[in-house]
């Protein structure tokens, strides 16, 4: 198939759009890490796509929960990728996760309580030049909890780049955690990205500041 530049160009740009996204599953080799920081959340990925559409590693987040609880969640992962499609000037993924670790309560700096828990995470996303959308939920199960984890995110590319040039873009999250947030907690944030990395940085309409990077390679 004899592609024009142009449309090489959109090609190679839409692939670096998608490896610059945090995507659960790579293309087969590459190994992505990815860390989160809020004050009451954060969070840590590190899988590597050992076949094509499928990727295993770690996931670990940190919960600050009301009355100075915290919860500290460890686990395995094994996540697919169920369905892409490659679309005119678009691309659209749907991924699916399932994993089990060991979950840690604290209280006032003191552990009370230690517990077996399993994970099921959904996720799927729509790309092109200029819009971004994903959303994703996932929920841990264990001894005494369960958490579900839902995001949305809105996101636009305020101006057009090549595919090697530093890309923008302009992110709304809407994320809620049951046991955690009363309320949907909305998160403007800037990404920027390049190749095989990107750095956000937002802060949550309640101050909480948010810092996120990712690397593949």
């Amino acid at each position: 198939m004899n592609l024009s530049l142009p449309s090489t160009i959109l090609m190679l740009w839409l692939v670096l759009a998608a490896l610059a996204s945090a995507h659960p599953v790579a293309f087969e080799g590459a190994t992505q890490v990815q860390g989160t920081y809020m004050r009451r959340f954060s969070s840590f990925e590190a899988y590597h796509t050992y076949a094509v559409g499928k990727a295993l590693g770690i996931n670990a987040e940190w919960l600050r929960m009301p009355r100075d609880e915290e919860q500290v969640l460890t686990a395995v992962q094994h996540n697919w990728l169920l369905k892409r499609w490659n679309l005119k000037d678009a691309q659209a993924n749907f991924y699916a996760g399932v994993g089990a670790g060991s979950a840690f309560g604290w209280s006032r700096g003191v552990k009370t309580s230690t517990s077996a828990y399993g994970r099921a995470a959904i996720q799927a996303d729509y790309e092109t030049l200029w819009v971004y959308t994903a959303a994703k939920t996932a929920v841990d199960a264990g001894s005494g909890f369960l958490h579900a984890e839902t995001t949305l995110s809105l996101g636009f590319a305020p101006y057009a780049h090549d595919y090697d040039k530093l890309a923008t873009w302009i992110i709304v999250d809407f994320s809620y955690i049951s046991e955690m947030d009363d309320h949907i907690r909305v998160i403007p944030k800037v990404r920027l990205f390049r190749n095989n990395w990107f750095v956000e940085a937002g802060c949550s309409l309640d101050g909480d500041p948010m810092l996120s990077c990712m690397i593949h390679f």
